[in-house]
């Protein structure tokens, strides 16, 4: 179990550094290395598996050495199908699972210092929050240089740093506010508070008495409904 759980380990860094050869040639992935890429979920999940099992901290100091989880970079590098983008989002999972096997100390170090942190949502679903995010900067909701750690910090993710600066939204503020609303409206009652402080539209706050007074409008009367809502919409489904 051990040998497994290291050598999955070796392959997972090999397979980062392979793939970044070719991207920095811009060259398409070969269906070898899209094959390498599938088998990341199976072997993230052996890496937690014998973490849990064992407590090795010899392994679980290694996955923290990958900076931010450079699988995330992954998403960029090609139009991967549905269902390898879902192996990369649950390999990632596997390996925050097993870098935040600390001990009581450090988890309580951890909350101390979670304390201080700047406000985020509490929706902690990981794979569709990668999978939004991918669509509202293809479709132009942010600019193309957000990081996505910030996104799954805001998002409510576990286990992400926060951001330095607030996300910048590039469309209209209403769209902004049906978004919020839509993610979180059932798992953060402090949804506006939060969406003050987290976006920003042309480098200012939103205004959060406006937005709460255009969707009420729109739900008193679903003519008003923009039909920018039904984009958003299919984009939230993720």
């Amino acid at each position: 179990m051990k040998n497994g759980a290291y050598n999955a380990l070796i392959e997972i860094e090999q397979t980062l550094k392979e793939a970044d050869t070719f991207v920095k040639k811009g060259l398409a992935l070969p269906p070898a290395m899209i094959s390498q890429i599938n088998k990341l979920e199976d072997l993230g999940r052996n890496i937690e598996a014998y973490a849990r099992a064992t407590g090795d901290k010899k392994i679980i100091e290694e996955i923290g050495k990958i900076s931010r989880f450079e699988l995330h970079a992954i998403f960029s590098w090609y139009d991967m199908p549905q269902d390898t983008r879902m192996s990369v989002a649950r390999c990632i999972r596997s390996l925050y699972n097993v870098a935040r096997m600390n001990d009581k100390n450090s988890q309580t170090m951890q909350d101390v210092e979670n304390k201080q942190k700047p406000p985020h949502y509490s929706k902690d679903e990981e794979e569709k929050a990668i999978r939004q995010f991918n669509s509202l900067v293809d479709g132009g909701y942010f600019p193309s240089e957000t990081l996505l750690d910030d996104w799954l910090y805001i998002y409510g993710v576990q286990g992400k740093s926060p951001n330095k600066k607030p996300l910048e939204w590039q469309k209209t503020q209403i769209e902004l506010g049906y978004l919020v609303r839509c993610i979180w409206q059932n798992s953060d009652t402090r949804q506006w508070a939060i969406c003050e402080q987290v976006f920003t539209i042309k480098g200012k706050k939103p205004n959060i008495k406006t937005i709460k007074s255009d969707l009420s409008k729109i739900d008193n009367d679903d003519k008003n409904r923009p039909k920018t809502f039904d984009k958003l919409d299919d984009i939230l489904k993720g």
